[in-house]
């Protein structure tokens, strides 16, 4: 008899609810970065000929900034808490763990570290 085939999803812990929203507010981080970082592109190639614009793009590069940021923090968050339903973190991080560690393990996995 295979032993998984008896396994029943009532076994498995369910993930808290704040860490999904964590990792969906990451998500969305990124997304946001990725459009104000493309948005601040176009308003400053536009400013030359339009100096109004220049405010926006330096204001859309900033907000991109903070997003990426953000993103940062969600994902140290997760680390520190061992939110291993997150491929990433059970790839890089491990319960045993140092804090320290944790958040340096934020780094690991990015090509060139």
């Amino acid at each position: 008899m295979n032993p998984l085939a008896t396994t029943s999803t009532s076994d498995y812990v369910q993930a808290p609810g704040w860490s999904l929203v964590v990792g969906q507010l990451g998500r969305g981080l990124v997304y946001s970065g990725v459009f104000f970082f493309l948005a601040s592109i176009v308003l400053w190639s536009l400013s030359a000929g339009r100096p109004k614009l220049a405010p926006l793009g330096k204001a859309s590069f900033a907000l991109g900034c903070l997003s990426l940021f953000g993103t940062f923090a969600c994902l140290a968050s997760l680390f520190v808490n061992d939110r291993f339903e997150y491929e990433y973190v059970l790839a890089h991080s491990w319960a045993d763990m140092a804090t320290k560690y944790k958040v340096a393990a934020v780094w690991s996995g990015q090509q060139g570290s």
